[in-house]
């Protein structure tokens, strides 16, 4: 895939894929975001199809895209003028983005990994021009120009939280106790899923009881805490699968399983088909 691709620092990288040719028509996108980034993405023009993560989602002009870290993305049905540009916020800038603004994502969002929404048209055209002007700054070595790249790239970050705060009012409310704990949670698992799988591990973390720490998942999230732990670990292995070249039998090892059929019978439990299946669907 084709698409321009900058790192800014370690907490910022820029994309988009005006004035290039994305891709080949008929070729199939696939995209993985970090467990430990945030895409924020806008669209220019045109539209496409995306699956996130088993949802399929349709994009179109003006509208705007949080991906949410450990996204699986793929892209179908694209239309010849589609054009996307975006933020992607990582290292500590996305680990204290929330406590830093008050930026609460509402559990349904935690959930899906992604929140969409249309932009009104003088925001479009603001963050459009913003990302414009990054754009002309970004490869000079003057210093204020530096100065400058970071401080617009704060400022689109705010705007789009902004923009979310606005659509969704219970954002700003300050989290319940069990809110906390399920977010608390869910860092966590981001840190230990592929070597931590027990209930227990987790509860002594937190200082809680197993028994509470699982009521309080199931309450705020509406899932058990088993899926919790296997999203992640699915999510790494579909990355795995589609972006690397190593074998599904490495891929299992990898992940801390027995052995390969055990791997797939995990595999094909949660997405329904097995990983060679799954690889096989590619191109």
């Amino acid at each position: 895939m084709a698409f321009f691709y900058y790192k800014v620092n370690d907490d910022y990288s820029i994309v988009d894929n005006i004035n290039i040719r994305f891709f080949d028509q008929g070729k199939v996108f696939r995209l993985m975001t970090s467990l430990t980034e945030m895409y924020c993405l806008h669209v220019l023009s045109g539209s496409t199809l995306l699956d996130i993560n088993g949802r399929e989602v349709e994009v179109k002009e003006k509208d705007m895209l949080f991906l949410i870290g450990g996204s699986f993305i793929r892209m179908f049905n694209k239309s010849d003028d589609f054009q996307f540009f975006g933020i992607i916020i990582g290292g500590d800038r996305y680990r204290n983005l929330f406590d830093d603004v008050g930026f609460n994502l509402v559990t349904k969002e935690w959930i899906n990994k992604y929140y969409k929404t249309e932009c009104s048209e003088i925001f479009h055209l603001i963050q459009r021009d913003l990302f414009q002007a990054l754009r002309r700054r970004f490869s000079t070595n003057n210093a204020f120009d530096r100065s400058m790249v970071h401080h617009i790239l704060e400022m689109m970050l705010l705007r789009d939280v902004e923009l979310y705060w606005i659509n969704n009012p219970k954002a700003l409310l300050v989290p319940t106790r069990k809110e906390k704990v399920f977010y608390e949670f869910k860092k966590l698992v981001e840190i230990h899923f592929l070597k931590e799988r027990n209930l227990l591990f987790y509860a002594d973390l937190l200082q809680l009881t197993p028994k509470y720490l699982s009521a309080v998942i199931k309450e705020v999230s509406g899932f058990q805490f088993t899926y919790w732990i296997d999203e992640p670990l699915i999510t790494e292995a579909k990355k795995l699968l589609c972006c690397s070249s190593r074998s599904i039998k490495e891929i299992s090892d990898e992940l801390g399983f027995i052995d390969q059929s055990k791997f797939g019978r995990f595999f094909k439990n949660i997405t329904g088909v097995s990983p060679s299946v799954f690889r096989g669907t590619k191109e």
